[in-house]
């Protein structure tokens, strides 16, 4: 599988959204780099039949950036997630006060919209073209990270300028806005599809006032004066009114490997009960690194290990990066 496409659409749009960590701050680069071999699977892996078009900026303390190309499955846009190592990325994520936004429902996430805006006229003019290029191609949008909160709101604004994505995938996706813009969102993007894996803390931020609710019961059931702080921060985060976008139907969860063996079930409401469990016993456990790990995207972490069908063999496992 080393040299071929993943298997199934939701790991070559994975492929697709890690290579876009490929994309520098300033200039251009043509994936795959060979001084970089782990850019060879996810560029192999999307089903790439050229090298996609790569824009960034770091304007307005945005740190954003996307790849815009051609795959077996159509015209693919896919955002680049935070870089970790980035103090600009970790302040646009931290702009957490949504926004309104003319013409849009709702509101929207300060930091992920400005690291759209930043970005979207060359997104618009290169996609409008690709679309001349290929009338028939289906266009698709992913993004993991920070890019998975980027691209609703990417989506939205495409949209408005008369190109409709006909599906989303997204990974590890932060919540973009409040229910108005959720519940516009979902009604012009059904097909829309998410993926979380198993103690990954990101899809549950900003929290929405369910998440919040049960993560102060665990704060709180600690009883420390840093958890009781905790959970006064979260329940103020939570009067911004976070709503995750998509259906129940389309929400995908990746639980803990059996044997070695990874799967991927629906995340219903008893599922999103045992995540926020989990993540709030190992918050009060102070067992950071294995939350930071169950985010990570790129070969031999969960996400990549559960959607890719193997696509990383037989490259040594990567440090780990997200």
């Amino acid at each position: 599988m080393y040299n071929s496409p993943a298997p199934a659409i939701e790991g070559r749009m994975l492929c697709a959204s890690v290579l876009a960590y490929s994309v520098p701050d300033t200039g251009t680069i043509n994936p795959p780099n060979n001084n970089i071999q782990q850019t060879v699977p996810y560029f192999n892996g999307a089903g790439y039949s050229a090298a996609p078009t790569m824009i960034a900026s770091d304007y307005d303390i945005s740190n954003a950036a996307c790849t815009v190309g051609i795959t077996q499955d159509g015209i693919v846009l896919a955002f680049r997630g935070t870089v970790y190592n980035s103090i600009t990325d970790w302040i646009n994520d931290l702009l957490l006060e949504p926004v309104t936004v003319n013409g849009v429902p709702g509101k929207v996430h300060d930091g992920f919209n400005k690291a759209v805006n930043v970005i979207f006229a060359p997104i618009l003019q290169m996609i409008k073209k690709l679309k001349q290029a290929y009338p028939a191609a289906n266009f698709y949008i992913t993004g993991h990270s920070k890019g998975a909160g980027m691209a609703p709101i990417a989506a939205y604004y495409l949209y408005k300028n008369g190109i409709k994505a006909q599906k989303l995938y997204l990974y590890a996706p932060p919540l973009p806005g409040t229910k108005g813009f959720a519940s516009a969102f979902n009604s012009l993007f059904p097909a829309t599809f998410l993926y979380e894996n198993y103690l990954d803390i990101v899809p549950l931020l900003a929290p929405s006032p369910t998440t919040a609710g049960g993560l102060d019961y665990y704060f709180i059931e600690n009883g420390s004066e840093e958890a009781l702080a905790a959970a006064v921060l979260i329940t103020g985060l939570a009067a911004f009114d976070y709503s995750s976008v998509g259906s129940t139907a389309n929400t995908f969860y990746i639980p803990q490997p059996v044997n070695g063996k990874y799967s991927i079930i629906t995340l219903n409401n008893e599922v999103y009960l045992q995540q926020l469990k989990a993540i709030g016993l190992a918050l009060m456990a102070d067992d950071i690194k294995q939350i930071a790990d169950a985010h990570n995207s790129r070969c031999f972490a969960g996400y990549m290990n559960a959607l890719s069908g193997g696509i990383c063999y037989p490259i040594v496992e990567e440090a780990h990066t997200y």
